[in-house]
C-alpha cells in the first residue's frame, strides 16, 4: 500500500492512502465525490454513524487527522486519528515522580464495505 505524501502524488493516486482535508477535497473532486459514496458495511453497529461522520463532519473536524484508504479510486475504509497531551504542574504529583505527561490516542479504522468487492485469488 501506499501513502501519498506529495501533492503530484496526491493528484495521482487511485490505490493507497491519503490525508483527507479542505486541500485534497478541492485538489480531487474525484476523491470528494468517492467519499460522499462511501458507506460503512452495514453489519457494523455504528455505520450510520460512521459513515454519516466521513460524509458530513470529517472535513470541518479540527480534532482528528484523517486518512482515506483509496482502492481504485473509491474510498474501501477511513482512519481517524487524534492526539494529545496533558501537562500537570502541581508540586505533589512532580514528588510523587509520576510521569507528568499524559498522551491519549484514539483510533478507528472503518471495516471495508460491502459496495467494494474483496480481491480474488488467482488460481
Amino acid at each position: 500500500m501506499v501513502w501519498a505524501d506529495t501533492e503530484t502524488e496526491h493528484e495521482t493516486i487511485q490505490t493507497g492512502w491519503v490525508i483527507w482535508n479542505f486541500r485534497l477535497a478541492n485538489l480531487r473532486s474525484d476523491i470528494a465525490r468517492a467519499a460522499q459514496r462511501f458507506q460503512v458495511d452495514p453489519a457494523h453497529a455504528s455505520a450510520p454513524t460512521l459513515t454519516r461522520w466521513l460524509r458530513d463532519e470529517a472535513l470541518d473536524d479540527r480534532t482528528h487527522v484523517v486518512h482515506l484508504l483509496l482502492r481504485d479510486g473509491e474510498v474501501a475504509a477511513y482512519c481517524a486519528l487524534s492526539s494529545s497531551a496533558v501537562q500537570i504542574d502541581d508540586p505533589k504529583i512532580s514528588a510523587m515522580k509520576l510521569t507528568a505527561r499524559v498522551p491519549a490516542c484514539h483510533v478507528h479504522m472503518s471495516p471495508v464495505t460491502s459496495a467494494i468487492p474483496a480481491p480474488v485469488a488467482k488460481p
